[in-house]
């Protein structure tokens, strides 16, 4: 099963400069996340979606690179199952 997550966008603060840490920016998110469906184990993209803004609003990680490893941490810790694209 494929889940597909194309241009969500919210606004947070990323980047190192003073100026970047002042006042959100936009983010746009695309990823794709592949699983073995069963019906144990459905995974609900809401909860992806979710996990992905919070995690980025909260944060505030001053390169995209961190923040990136990070979201992939937390993916593989509450959906042990995914594989992220």
């Amino acid at each position: 099963m494929t889940i597909t997550i194309s241009a969500l966008t919210f606004d947070a603060i990323i980047g190192l400069l003073e100026v970047e840490r002042i006042a959100a920016q936009q983010v746009i998110v695309d990823c794709r996340i592949e699983y073995d469906y069963h019906a144990q184990n459905f995974i609900d993209y809401v909860e992806i979606i979710t996990l992905i803004e919070t995690t980025l609003k909260t944060q505030q990680f001053e390169l995209l690179e961190e923040a990136l490893r990070y979201l992939e941490t937390v993916l593989h810790k509450t959906f042990p199952n995914i594989t992220v694209h």
